[in-house]
């Protein structure tokens, strides 16, 4: 299981994404809610790595990275911001 905050086209949290993988399932119960149009929706998709929800509403594609993966680009992210 998996909660992540997302970040729309500018960088700012507006979104959420929530993945429950039961063991021995090929199956994700996901939990959204878009950045990019704010509607959420309930769903279950085929688990696959990379993970991916598109928005059933405006079509905007969730991906959802790995931890660390995710971490070293915030941690970039930052460094460039503070100098």
């Amino acid at each position: 299981m998996t909660s992540r905050e997302l970040q729309n086209a500018v960088g700012k949290v507006t979104g959420m994404i929530k993945v429950l993988v039961p063991k021995d399932s090929n199956d994700a119960k996901v939990k959204y809610v878009c950045p990019m149009c704010l509607k959420g929706k309930d769903t279950v998709e085929e688990w696959k790595k990379p993970f991916s929800v598109k928005c059933g509403f405006c079509g905007h594609n969730m991906k959802l990275p790995k931890l660390l993966a995710q971490f070293k680009k915030e941690k970039k992210v930052q460094q460039a911001k503070n100098g």
